[in-house]
């Protein structure tokens, strides 16, 4: 499924290339069986129409990501380091698809504060 089908037909040739070159873009992430974000395909979209220039994206990419690792600092990293929490997938560290699960301790310490 082409998530830029949309603008296939586009009477505009430059929205033509754009999509072309985002879908090519998104197509190596999936080759590395890298899923993209909602963020990336909307901020791809409004590139595609002509909304916000490549270097408008390029800012828009590093602000999330900044603002996804601050937030990996300030509260994940605190409890894996606390004994928490751990990853699912500790193979893949900068997954964007990372998933997190409280250990035995990190259960018993709930378990303390807030009996079910």
């Amino acid at each position: 499924m082409d998530i830029f089908a949309e603008f296939k037909d586009d009477p505009d040739p430059e929205v033509r290339h754009r999509a072309s070159n985002w879908s090519v873009a998104i197509g190596l992430q999936d080759v590395d069986h890298l899923s993209v974000s909602q963020f990336l395909i909307d901020t791809a979209k409004r590139n595609i129409r002509g909304e916000i220039t490549q270097a408008e994206v390029r800012r828009l990419i590093e602000e999330y990501h900044s603002k996804r690792e601050r937030l990996h600092e300030r509260v994940s990293r605190p409890l894996m380091e606390a004994g928490v929490i751990e990853r699912r997938d500790p193979a893949h560290t900068n997954s964007p698809q990372q998933k997190y699960a409280l250990t035995k301790d990190g259960k018993r310490r709930i378990e303390r504060v807030a009996p079910l």
